[in-house]
């Protein structure tokens, strides 16, 4: 899940290394009009926001929970307003799981598990903030029987 989320954040955004006020982002013109084509959109302008001068002193991990938030959050905005025709697994389960965690106070638990095999902060992290992580289980099997 890391490693597809941070897949999806990165690579459609530049920073002009001589202008670093020049910032441009990348759009597949083909997948503008999907279903998902207003979610890679949104993908573009958070990486895009990483860059600005009001993230600077941010970590990676800080960035990502906040980025995965927002994704989160826009997905479920995206199928609450317009369920019509996302019918599918991704809208009817996945979604409104996501919609619902990024709306929980557990997103950045969820953050730090899903990077705890590539990134060294998220186990140290984990390992002292056990409670929050039985809390966040407790929380995720009580939503699976709710959505699922």
């Amino acid at each position: 899940a890391y490693a597809l989320l941070k897949k999806q954040f990165g690579g459609s955004v530049q920073k002009d290394n001589d202008n670093p006020m020049n910032i441009s982002v990348f759009l597949n013109a083909k997948n503008i009009d999907s279903e998902f084509g207003p979610a890679e959109t949104m993908i573009a302008m958070l990486e895009a926001s990483n860059m600005i001068e009001e993230n600077k002193n941010k970590t990676p991990e800080e960035l990502f929970i906040n980025n995965t938030k927002s994704f989160f959050t826009m997905l479920g905005e995206l199928y609450t307003n317009s369920p019509k025709g996302k019918e599918n697994f991704w809208w009817k389960f996945y979604v409104p799981l996501f919609y619902n965690l990024a709306k929980s106070e557990y997103m950045d638990v969820f953050c730090y598990y899903i990077s705890i095999s590539s990134n060294d902060k998220a186990k140290k992290w984990l390992e002292t903030n056990n409670e929050k992580l039985k809390k966040f289980a407790e929380w995720l099997q009580s939503n699976k029987q709710t959505n699922g």
